[in-house]
């Protein structure tokens, strides 16, 4: 018989069995531990160029990262690998000789997409938006960093067929893999004007396994 490897501390099992399922998954669950910048995304920087309508990050301006194989303990176990990455508050923002620096803008409809890959090989994309808009405001009249008042936070739910692409590029194969990242945003052209450059970096990333 293979020994059985269990999340979780002793206490936590000796309680297991006078919970439901719900509950209890949700114990087992608070106690596995996220894997810290899994993708080597952290402090990578994306440079958004503002034109007419809808402004993307992609193509050459996208950032590809690579990273090695890395273990998932129980990883066959996994229902679900949620991705989470932020975009530092302080953004770095240029605009065309002879425009104003605005006061302020508005920022929307931020979309960080990610292809996990093996060199030309097997890949997974995942996406995520967050929804509504975030003010930028200068920090100071002669700075051209602005604010927001905290961070903006991607969350993306590997699950399913997603869940098993990325275990199997992440986790085996070919080694080191790959992943490409690419940001959209909207602005308010009003504001913002046309030929501005946008700075975003991003940190704080990590990955969750959940049962």
């Amino acid at each position: 018989m293979k020994n059985m490897v269990y999340f979780g501390t002793l206490a936590t099992l000796v309680a297991l069995p006078l919970m439901g399922c719900g509950a209890a998954k949700s114990i087992i669950n608070n106690n596995i531990p996220a894997v810290s910048n899994l993708l080597k995304l952290d402090e990578q920087t994306l440079v958004a160029i503002m034109g007419e309508g809808r402004a993307v990050i992609s193509g050459n301006k996208s950032v590809t990262v690579s990273f090695p194989n890395q273990s998932i303990s129980q990883a066959s176990q996994l229902a679900s690998l949620v991705f989470s990455q932020s975009i530092d508050p302080q953004v770095t923002v240029t605009v065309p000789a002879g425009a104003t620096m605005p006061t302020d803008f508005p920022i929307s409809n931020l979309t960080l997409q990610l292809t996990i890959r093996e060199g030309t090989g097997s890949a997974a994309n995942l996406s995520a938006t967050v929804t509504g808009s975030v003010t930028l405001t200068r920090t100071s009249p002669s700075s051209n960093v602005y604010a927001a008042t905290g961070p903006v936070v991607f969350t993306i739910n590997a699950a399913g067929t997603s869940l098993q692409q990325v275990l199997a590029i992440v986790t085996g194969g070919e080694d080191p893999n790959a992943v490409d990242a690419k940001l959209s945003v909207d602005s308010d052209d009003t504001k913002l004007p046309s030929g501005s450059t946008l700075t975003f970096r991003l940190f704080n990333g990590s990955a969750k396994p959940k049962i």
